[in-house]
């Protein structure tokens, strides 16, 4: 009797370790940068559990700073301040007994300095492509990322968001700033505001980097002269920050304009092309980059180059209606980078390879 009890005992106590390792802080998501600028950034991740949060960080290889907060939560997100422009940090997430390998992010550069950035969207639904593009563009060195919504099928589905955005995009989102043009499919859901940081309100929303200015919309909603939005948005290209900039450049999910649709009857968003193209050319905006379209697209109008980039890895589409300003469409799985300089700008469409296969060049070329 005495080895059944010592038998039970052993039993007890290995369920109880088992127990206990699994109620173990885990790292599952991230981490991921957020929100650069040339003197601070973003550090985000997500535990299995709730934990305090701490990001080490350093120049050179050395982790010896430290910034985080002690309330225990699953979604952690840490400004790091007092950085210095253009340099490359070393940074690692600790929450718990959970730690991160050690990877590194780099400040945003100063005016006067050469930056890249890379633009895709519509990855949800095949994280295998999304992989493949995000493979691509890690491949490119950019220093920042922007998306252009439909990052996942379902916003309300949580486990679509680390299965078709944040796992394919993992090893690019740990050393490349991001920023997100919420689309149809994240459905307003808490989930996009939960995972992501942006400046408020956050579905809508500007920032600055390098000598360009960035403009960030939701054309899921209203975007009519009356509404808040489209107020906002006039503001923002009347401010200095946006007339001060050399290059700018527009992000929304939905395209004016569209040829690519597989079931005929969109030809883009009337809305946008009412009441958001014609101020995009009012105040000088350089490129603007949607998706929704599964494909790439280009086209010009009035001192505008629209771009779809919507081949980030849901299902192509393909064409049937024609507009006489987009001279380029293309149904491939596809990013583009972006190289600014002081007064010239180079646009490349690539496959997920890093072949270009299209291109824009503006500014003071030889």
């Amino acid at each position: 009797m005495a080895m059944v009890r010592r038998a039970l005992g052993v039993v007890a106590l290995l369920a109880l370790s088992c127990a206990v390792a699994q109620a173990a802080v885990q790292i599952i998501t991230g981490p991921y940068l957020q929100s650069v600028t040339q003197t601070g950034i973003t550090v985000m991740w997500e535990t299995s559990e709730p934990a305090a949060s701490l990001v080490e960080f350093g120049k050179g290889g050395q982790l010896d700073r430290r910034a985080g907060h002690e309330e225990a939560v699953t979604i952690h997100e840490v400004w790091l301040e007092g950085l210095e422009p253009a340099t490359e940090y070393s940074y690692r997430v600790v929450s718990g007994e959970a730690g991160s390998p050690v990877y590194a992010f780099k400040t945003a550069v100063l005016r006067e300095q050469p930056f890249r950035f890379v633009v895709w969207g519509d990855n949800r639904s095949d994280p295998e492509m999304h992989h493949m593009v995000c493979e691509g563009m890690v491949a490119a060195r950019p220093d920042i990322a922007v998306n252009v919504g439909d990052v996942v099928a379902r916003g309300d589905d949580y486990s679509l968001w680390g299965r078709e955005f944040f796992g394919p995009a993992a090893e690019l989102f740990t050393r490349v700033p991001f920023w997100v043009a919420i689309g149809n499919h994240e459905g307003n859901t808490h989930w996009f505001y939960d995972f992501l940081s942006f400046p408020p309100p956050e579905n809508y929303y500007s920032f600055d980097y390098g000598n360009s200015h960035f403009v960030v919309l939701d054309t899921n909603q209203d975007v009519s002269p009356s509404s808040a939005q489209h107020q906002w948005l006039v503001r923002d290209l009347e401010s200095p920050a946006s007339r001060e900039a050399r290059w700018r450049f527009a992000f929304y999910h939905h395209p004016p304009y569209s040829e690519g649709w597989d079931s005929p009857g969109y030809d883009g968003e009337e809305e946008v092309r009412e009441y958001v193209a014609p101020v995009l050319e009012q105040y000088g905006v350089n490129m603007a980059f949607a998706g929704h379209t599964h494909d790439y697209e280009r086209g010009y109008l009035n001192g505008v180059y629209h771009i779809i980039t919507g081949g980030g890895g849901s299902a192509l589409d393909h064409w049937y209606q024609d507009w006489p300003q987009v001279t380029v469409a293309r149904s491939f799985y596809e990013f583009c980078t972006i190289d600014v300089q002081a007064d010239r700008l180079l646009m490349q469409a690539c496959h997920p390879d890093g072949t270009v296969f299209d291109e824009v060049r503006l500014g003071e070329w030889e």
